[in-house]
């Protein structure tokens, strides 16, 4: 609503839009119209979109392939060193003890949501058991987050083989992939 009222108006907008996978991972024709500028008018006072993303892979390819639809795509990865700290003391806020030194704890790189999922872990872990925020803490939410996702991933894997062996018997079960050819007599 507020691009096409720019529009309307010939205001000059830049808009942002966050979580964009949330809208293209979809097959819809009217975000593609919207895009390719058929269902929005000509903004003579120019209009720019920033779309963001943490999972570009989970984006529709006839989004992102057609120039007209996304001009320029840029890649920011994992964050490191000074930014890496400098963006978990903003999302730590005032909640962050002045004497934690995160560059002890904070040594591979990391996305925004990362970072942020992290603190919120810590603040969470903390506050579940009645402890001071330290370094100690963090590197326990740390360590929690790495044993996670390595169980996600051996979950996932093995999910992955259980439907490829379902699929695998069903086809078997209707006749389709028996290597055995039937005689007829």
């Amino acid at each position: 609503m507020h691009i096409m009222s720019c529009e309307k108006n010939n205001m000059p907008t830049l808009s942002f839009f966050e979580d964009a996978e949330g809208v293209f991972s979809q097959n819809n024709s009217n975000i593609k119209n919207f895009l390719s500028g058929i269902d929005a008018k000509q903004n003579k006072g120019g209009t720019c979109i920033v779309y963001t993303t943490n999972y570009p892979e989970r984006m529709e390819e006839t989004i992102i392939e057609r120039p007209e639809r996304i001009d320029e795509l840029y890649y920011i990865g994992p964050i490191h060193g000074d930014m890496l700290i400098q963006c978990a003391k903003f999302y730590f806020g005032e909640h962050l003890p002045n004497n934690i030194d995160l560059s002890q704890v904070l040594i591979k790189p990391m996305t925004g949501a990362e970072v942020k999922l992290m603190v919120e872990n810590t603040l969470r872990h903390c506050a579940s058991q009645r402890l001071d925020i330290s370094v100690d803490a963090i590197r326990a939410v740390l360590n929690k987050y790495v044993s996670d996702l390595k169980k996600l991933k051996k979950f996932s894997d093995n999910a992955k083989q259980t439907y490829a062996n379902n699929a695998k018997n069903q086809k078997r079960a209707i006749g389709f992939g028996n290597e055995e050819k039937a005689s007829v007599s």
